[in-house]
């Protein structure tokens, strides 16, 4: 048990505990070549930490991963001008997406409370009919 390590899929996010010699392949998405990365936590610490805890470690660590190699992707290529109109453009579509997910929250809110002001408009009428169906029928 000393000797195992916590590794992490840089695809796809999986993890597992493997001894600390070579690094694995993945065994869950299989790439062709070493993908695990040693996470920076202990092996005795990790099994003992909550399930929440494990996954922000895993998740902190793959993003991690993912700002470096961008970082260092876009230094070796000296493009920085492209790199930001990139991020400039997936930022804009992200806002552009938000704004329409936003946009049907608030028409399903709006006809829920419509829905919900129609059938108590009902459930009020029916109630009159009845009251006046009971004083018609006691007169």
């Amino acid at each position: 048990m000393k000797n195992l390590a916590v590794f992490y899929c840089q695809e796809c996010g999986y993890y597992a505990y493997f001894p600390e010699e070579p690094l694995p392949l993945c065994p869950k998405c299989s790439a062709p070549k070493p993908i695990l990365q040693k996470l920076g936590v202990s092996y005795s610490r990790f099994i003992r930490l909550d399930q929440r805890i494990q996954d922000y470690y895993i998740s902190t660590a793959l993003l991690d991963r993912a700002q470096k190699d961008s970082t260092a992707s876009a230094a070796d290529s000296h493009d920085y001008p492209h790199a930001i109109a990139s991020m400039q453009h997936h930022i804009t579509d992200l806002e552009n997406e938000n704004k329409a997910l936003n946009d049907t929250v608030t028409w399903m809110h709006d006809t829920i409370w419509q829905l919900m002001r129609e059938q108590r408009r009902i459930s009020r009428g029916a109630q009159e009919a009845a009251v006046s169906a009971e004083s018609e029928n006691e007169e």
